[in-house]
């Protein structure tokens, strides 16, 4: 009786059965996704194993109602006293065997489920998000914005090559972009600028390099990185006042320098070197990298093989600060699809009384390397006030949320929702003022009290709590109520999660008492009528799983929301003793 090995034929006739019923009713009944034509099939066969999946604990307790009422009659005792050594070496080896089925169960759903689901998602969200470019597309086409809808199209296409729809669509964009075309090719500067890695220089290397600047009489040189001195050396320093005071005889030598230039053309240029490096100074990055862009390309067309060390250096230098408050609209034509899989919502507390309410419509998640960068696509924010009282509102059509480390060495996010022209300044796009007044400090970038790691979860939480990991729903379900989502949805599926096993134990525990009680008579032939038991076996079962497991989430429910401090303690203790009483239970079972 308490050899495991008489059991594996059974099991192994229903697994068997299992999967091939989970291809056929995947492959035949028609399915409630919307999938691309492209990744139908892919995706049928992981829908079945998912199903396979889920059904896997109705299966193997199937197995047990139809396997061990023949076992025990076949080959246990025709008579057996309680607490017989043949029942406890039974539960002995059964425990083992039953731990064996638990950790492959766990696998499957923990490690592979996961998995599966993640690229069902994918497929499902690529056909969204491709009904999605071709409507934007036509709606684009529809305003003869054919620039924007030979954008979309593009997009659509690069998801389902073989869509006959987008591909009539791209043709009429092309003709009717052929038919509006008058060669009007930009001819602006298009050139690539590299980064200088010297933001992060230290106090003593920035003072360093304006007494060098100094000595080749690069005042300007010499100027910004004296200024770079000074706000990084500490109260105190003699080195500040060594900075500060070089930074003074510079620009006193700046101002000096005007009166050198006789001709107007180098009076101008020297105007505009003063201006665009003033408005650096004053930290308006956007002005001052357009200006020393102008200046530069000014100096290329009379001249192209005039170079100016100057204004590359503080180009470059503008460049860098520019792009830590907006992101170049070019960004979005090098980034991957957003995926559009319905809006996620979620509120941010700015200050005590004060906090914001954001909904995004879609996600892209950039390729640098440099740094994590994300990008989103129809971005409603809305600033709330006291009692949540609306203060403002904006749309933004585009916007990048990048990590940053504040000056308090904290992680934060900043969402930027200007973009701007990489070589002009006249197309820039800034948000939709939708209600109040924008503030000044918000104009261009918006400062969020999270971290991208959080964001991140947000974004996973939108599936839902039975697609997410369950590393990713405990540290969720730590930090949901913090961004004004409920976290007790979330606690409640990692508790499920972490007790089904037990709950699967408890299940064949209690199939193997009825088995015993319903066994067939030791000692008599085996009824064929039994046979015609069988197919009830996977419905008994299904009912017997589903029963308990509605019971299992529905007293989870309940202590989340009654006791939340001890939950876990009442959750697992639960199963615990009912799995006590089970094994008492089976121990004393005895032959009438």
């Amino acid at each position: 009786m308490h050899k495991i090995s008489r059991f594996f034929p059974y099991l192994f006739v229903h697994f068997l059965l299992g999967l091939v019923a989970s291809f056929v009713y995947v492959f035949f009944m028609p399915i409630k996704e919307t999938v691309l034509p492209v990744s139908l099939f892919s995706w049928k066969i992981r829908e079945s194993i998912l199903l396979f999946i889920f059904y896997f604990p109705v299966i193997y307790t199937a197995a047990l109602i139809f396997a061990y009422p023949i076992i025990f009659g076949k080959f246990g005792p025709a008579k057996m006293q309680r607490r017989s050594s043949a029942m406890i070496r039974f539960i002995q080896h059964f425990f083992i065997f039953s731990l064996a089925v638990l950790s492959f169960y766990v696998v499957l759903a923990e490690v592979v489920k996961p998995i599966l689901m993640e690229y069902q998602s994918r497929s499902v969200y690529q056909a969204l998000t491709h009904k999605e470019y071709t409507k934007l597309a036509k709606e684009a086409y529809d305003r003869n914005d054919y620039s924007q809808a030979g954008d979309h199209i593009g997009r659509a296409l690069s998801i389902w090559p073989q869509s006959e729809e987008a591909m009539q669509l791209n043709e009429k964009i092309k003709i009717a972009k052929e038919k509006l075309s008058i060669d009007n090719t930009d001819s602006g500067l298009r050139k690539t600028l590299s980064v200088e890695d010297n933001i992060s220089m230290t106090a003593e290397a920035a003072l360093k390099r304006a007494e060098r600047a100094a000595l080749a009489f690069d005042f300007y040189t010499a100027h910004y990185y004296a200024k770079l001195a000074m706000q990084t050396f500490q109260d105190g320093d003699p080195l500040k006042i060594d900075a500060e005071n070089l930074a003074v005889r510079a620009w006193a030598e700046v101002e000096k320098g005007l009166t050198s230039y006789k001709d107007a053309p180098s009076i101008a240029l020297y105007k505009s070197k003063k201006a665009a490096y003033e408005a650096l100074q004053r930290g308006d990055y956007i002005r001052a990298y357009y200006s020393f862009l102008q200046i530069d390309s000014s100096m290329r067309t009379s001249n192209p093989d005039q170079k100016d060390p100057e204004v590359e250096r503080f180009l470059k230098l503008s460049r860098i600060e520019l792009e830590k408050n907006v992101f170049f609209t070019d960004e979005l034509e090098n980034i991957p699809n957003f995926i559009m899989r319905g809006d996620i919502s979620f509120t941010v507390g700015e200050h005590s009384h004060e906090s914001a309410v954001i909904k995004i419509h879609g996600i892209s998640h950039g390729s640098s390397s440099l740094r994590n960068e994300i990008y989103l696509m129809n971005v409603l924010y809305t600033r709330l006030g006291i009692s949540n009282t609306e203060k403002w509102s904006i749309i933004i059509p585009y916007a990048k949320l990048i990590e940053f480390v504040d000056g308090e060495g904290k992680n934060r996010l900043m969402l930027q929702i200007c973009s701007v022209d990489r070589y002009s300044e006249e197309n820039t796009v800034y948000p939709k003022v939708l209600t109040g007044e924008l503030p000044r400090e918000n104009v261009h970038n918006i400062l969020l009290p999270m971290t991208m790691a959080d964001f991140i979860l947000i974004e996973k939480s939108i599936s839902g709590p039975s697609a997410m990991k369950i590393s990713d729903l405990y540290y969720f379900s730590l930090i949901a109520e913090k961004y004004g989502l409920k976290k007790e949805a979330y606690l409640s599926e990692v508790l499920y999660r972490l007790t089904e096993p037990l709950l699967l134990l408890i299940v064949s525990l209690l199939v193997l008492i009825l088995a015993w009680r319903f066994r067939v008579s030791p000692g008599r032939r085996l009824n064929k009528r039994l046979f015609l038991f069988s197919p009830l076996c996977p419905f008994l079962s299904y009912i017997l799983m589903e029963t308990l497991r509605y019971i299992f989430k529905l007293q989870i429910a309940f202590f989340v929301c009654l006791t939340p401090r001890y939950v876990s303690l009442i959750v697992f203790g639960l199963p615990v003793i009912a799995l006590i009483f089970l094994i008492i239970t089976l121990v004393y079972q005895r032959s009438e």
